[in-house]
């Protein structure tokens, strides 16, 4: 069943601000995770233990992107996605956040049959909604990010 939640004007804001908001959140923590320093050279500021704790958090990441199967034998190789997995993730997990500040505290509407969450959910989805020929859909996700 297709939602025709962008019908309402708070509930097509909330939509926008879920899927725009994250992506663009997803983009910038991408590429953050080295800092240069003050001479322009490229530092490693991880601890060693933080280090270790954010890559077994990845490797359940992938492992649970590569179950994914988007056809019959055709999985996803999440180590290959892992880091555009890992923005999308933060950068949803962070819009959240920001959407729950945006509340002020007050209840969310339900709006047109749905909850806030599942208008935020479906948002960030909608940004990825995509039609592909079964062959394609094969090429890219052997190549995938």
């Amino acid at each position: 069943m297709e939602h025709k939640i962008a019908a309402d004007c708070s509930a097509a804001a909330e939509v926008v601000r879920a899927g725009d908001g994250a992506v663009s959140l997803a983009m910038g923590s991408l590429y953050h995770f080295e800092c240069f320093d003050a001479d322009g050279n490229l530092k490693n500021w991880w601890t060693k233990a933080d280090m270790d704790h954010f890559r077994a958090e990845a490797n359940k990441l992938a492992d649970q992107y590569s179950a994914y199967e988007p056809l019959p034998g055709l999985h996803i190789n999440g180590q290959q996605t892992s880091a555009e997995n890992i923005a999308d993730v933060a950068g949803l997990a962070t819009a959240w956040d920001a959407y729950q500040l945006s509340l002020q505290g007050q209840p969310a509407p339900v709006i047109g049959g749905l909850t806030a969450e599942q208008r935020f959910f479906l948002g960030f989805a909608q940004n990825y909604r995509a039609k592909f020929r079964e062959a394609a859909l094969h090429r890219g996700t052997r190549r995938s990010t």
